[in-house]
C-alpha cells in the first residue's frame, strides 16, 4: 500500500536531515560511504554510522535526494546567506542540499555548478582555501568510496580539478611560502585532472564554463 503524501514527506525530511547532519559532523574528513544491501539495513536507525564510515540503504538515499532536490530549487535563488566571507550569492540550505544531490546523482550539473560558483564567491583567499580543502574532502569521500557510478563521474572529477586550482600558489599568493617546494606537483596534478575530465574525455565541459 502506498504511503500517504504527508507521511512520505516526513520520511524524506527525516532521511535528508540524518544524512545532512552526518556531513556537517565531518566537514574536514574523507568519509567512506557505502550503499547497504537489504540484508544489512539497520533496524533502529536510518543510517549505519561508525566514525567516518557511513552505510545507508538505497531507499534512504532516494528519500534524502527527493527532499534535497526540492529544498535546493526552493532556496538556490535566495539572497539570504549564513555563509561568512561570501558575496551573498550562495544560500547555506541550498549549498548543503547539493551534497546529497551529488551523492545520489553525480551528474547533476546545476548542483555541481552551484558549488563551483560558491567557491568563486568567497572574497578572502584564506577562507576560500579553507573551503576548498573541505570541498576536496567531500568530493574525495564520494570519489574514493565503493560507489560504482559516483566514483567514475566526469562531473565530480572536473569539479575536483576546479577546486584544486584554488589551492595552487599562483591562484593564492599567500600559499607560496608553505608550498614553494611543491608548486610544480600541484600544477601537474591540476593539469592532468583537467585533461582527463575535459580535453581528452570530451565530457564535463559544462563544469568549466562560467
Amino acid at each position: 500500500m502506498a504511503q500517504p503524501p504527508a507521511q512520505q514527506t516526513h520520511l524524506q525530511e527525516a532521511a535528508y536531515h540524518a544524512l545532512n547532519s552526518y556531513f556537517n559532523a565531518h566537514p574536514n574528513e574523507v568519509l567512506e560511504i557505502e550503499i547497504l544491501p537489504p540484508s544489512h539495513e539497520p533496524t533502529n536507525a536510518l543510517l549505519l554510522q561508525d566514525d567516518t564510515c557511513l552505510g545507508l540503504p538505497k531507499k534512504i538515499l532516494v528519500l534524502a535526494f527527493l527532499h534535497a532536490r526540492s529544498l535546493f530549487f526552493a532556496t538556490k535563488h535566495s539572497t539570504t546567506t549564513d555563509i561568512p566571507d561570501s558575496t551573498g550569492n550562495s544560500n547555506l540550505e541550498a549549498l548543503e542540499a547539493t551534497r546529497v544531490i551529488l551523492l545520489f546523482d553525480p551528474e547533476h550539473l546545476t548542483a555541481a555548478n552551484y558549488r563551483k560558483h560558491h567557491l568563486r564567491s568567497i572574497t578572502q583567499h584564506e577562507q576560500r582555501c579553507t573551503y576548498a580543502q573541505a570541498e576536496l574532502c567531500f568530493l574525495d569521500s564520494i570519489l574514493t568510496s565503493p560507489l560504482h557510478r559516483q566514483s567514475k563521474s566526469p562531473t565530480l572529477w572536473a569539479l575536483r580539478a576546479h577546486v584544486l586550482e584554488y589551492l595552487l600558489p599562483e591562484r593564492n599568493p599567500g600559499l607560496q611560502t608553505s608550498l614553494e617546494t611543491r608548486p610544480a606537483v600541484h600544477v601537474t596534478v591540476a593539469r592532468e585532472l583537467k585533461a582527463v575530465c575535459v580535453e581528452d574525455a570530451g565530457v564535463g565541459e559544462e563544469i568549466w564554463r562560467d
